[in-house]
């Protein structure tokens, strides 16, 4: 692990933007993946329950057979492409200037204050409408607009309530007890429950 955090360290300041590119763009794969196992798994669950009272003995013809519902290979692809060309980047540079904010030589103030404009500023007004407005322009829809908007009013809310119950106290911690160096890390990897729970909220809405 140490030999894994040396290499991370030369390489987030030998070649900071490609590092956060690689690291945010597997990390969102990684959770895409996870929810779309735990989808899939619901899916064939759902499909094998039997809907007929038990009396009823008909057997369904070949044609009818369950089929397991398929992976979604775009659908990562798309995570991926998010995290490593928009995420990584802009969260690189964002984590970049919350490193400059001071408010004095108090560990404990400057956290808070990082926090606060990572969790009401950053979070709510910029990293989750523009997460579902990348996914939603990536699928493809006929008018891009309209449903962009339909996304960030169905999703927007339950999303930022959910992102503060998860993130304020993580954000504490990080920017109280972690070196600068290895922040984003840090995020990027609590972000693959998260980007898990993004993942399954893009594609339910």
């Amino acid at each position: 692990m140490s030999f894994f955090f040396r290499k991370y360290n030369h390489f987030a300041k030998t070649r900071p933007l490609a590092t956060n590119i690689a690291t945010t763009g597997f990390l969102f794969g990684a959770g895409d993946f996870l929810a779309q196992q735990l989808e899939l798994r619901q899916k064939t669950i759902a499909t094998a329950t039997p809907t007929e009272p038990a009396t009823t003995a008909v057997t369904p013809p070949a044609s009818a057979a369950i089929t397991t519902p398929a992976y979604d290979i775009p659908r990562t692809m798309r995570a991926v492409t998010y995290g490593a060309l928009v995420f990584g980047p802009l969260a690189g540079k964002w984590f970049g200037y919350l490193a400059k904010v001071s408010v004095g030589t108090s560990t404990a103030a400057n956290a808070v204050v990082r926090m606060a404009l990572d969790q009401f500023v950053f979070a709510p007004f910029v990293g989750i409408p523009l997460y579902f407005s990348c996914m939603t322009a990536m699928e493809g829809p006929a008018d891009v607009g309209e449903a962009i908007s339909k996304k960030l009013h169905h999703a927007w809310w339950d999303t930022a309530k959910a992102n503060w119950v998860v993130w304020p106290a993580v954000q504490l911690a990080n920017f109280g007890l972690v070196p600068a160096q290895f922040r984003l890390l840090t995020v990027n990897v609590v972000s693959i429950g998260w980007n898990c729970y993004l993942s399954m909220e893009n594609s339910e809405k």
